[in-house]
């Protein structure tokens, strides 16, 4: 057990070496407490916050926003958190799994409706940052966007274990910012125009729930990669409570 525990301790700053291959038993690391940090983090970021305005912006007011996007959010993260109990079970990643219903050849066509999804999630989340960053505080855009993705490929490279460690640090980093902009949204801190406070229209509450709903849905090809380190015996009911918790409560 000793040998086993200093095994694991080694690899968390290594190089993941499974990539798509089945994850053995005795490699199986890792809490399910984990997991609703790493998917809060995933989720607090500015293309989380651009989504929010699609209902205002049709004429939707904040009360039917709020209920929308809640509703949505909570609406595709029930098959995102789903997806996440095959990881324990399988050991293998989401689309690698998508074999059994697609055949061998035909996962090819949600392989590559995925690659373009991540790409443009990738492309829309460096242009938010990079402008904002430099409206702020005058930040060179192109040395903005090189660090983002230099730093994302390299957490992508070291794989599963440094991600997992990231993303926890970052958690209890941005947990004051997100209740410092909770509390400033409720108490008045946050200002907009309030001389179009808007009402209701089916087309736009409709409109914002979708965007909300597909929003983590799109997380659906992938979420069990982040779970199949767990140990076989996992209880499918805590993964899916950690994962739904973590992944609505930092977009709500």
């Amino acid at each position: 057990m000793t040998t086993t525990a200093s095994a694991v301790v080694s690899k968390v700053s290594a190089v993941e070496t499974r990539s798509i291959d089945y994850v053995p038993d005795d490699e199986r690391h890792g809490k399910v407490s984990h997991q609703g940090p790493f998917w809060f983090v995933g989720n607090f970021q500015p293309f989380t916050l651009a989504l929010g305005f699609v209902g205002p912006s049709m004429g939707l007011s904040l009360l039917w926003s709020i209920v929308a996007g809640v509703a949505g959010i909570a609406f595709g993260t029930l098959f995102m958190a789903f997806h996440a109990t095959q990881g324990p079970v399988l050991g293998l990643p989401q689309l690698i799994q998508s074999r059994a219903q697609f055949g061998y050849r035909g996962v090819l066509l949600p392989l590559i409706g995925t690659l373009f999804t991540f790409g443009g999630f990738i492309v829309v989340d460096t242009v938010i940052i990079k402008q904002g960053l430099n409206s702020i505080f005058g930040w060179s855009s192109i040395v903005v966007a090189i660090v983002i993705n230099v730093a994302s490929a390299a957490l992508a490279i070291f794989g599963h274990d440094l991600l997992h460690k990231t993303f926890r640090i970052l958690f209890w980093v941005s947990l004051p910012l997100w209740a410092v902009l909770t509390l400033g949204a409720l108490f008045g801190g946050v200002h907009g125009d309030g001389s179009a406070p808007g009402g209701f229209t089916l087309v736009a509450f409709v409109v914002q729930f979708s965007v909300a709903a597909s929003y983590n849905i799109t997380y659906a090809p992938y979420v069990s990669d982040y779970s199949r380190y767990l140990p076989r015996k996992t209880p499918a009911t805590a993964i899916i409570a950690s994962v739904f918790i973590g992944a609505v409560a930092s977009p709500v």
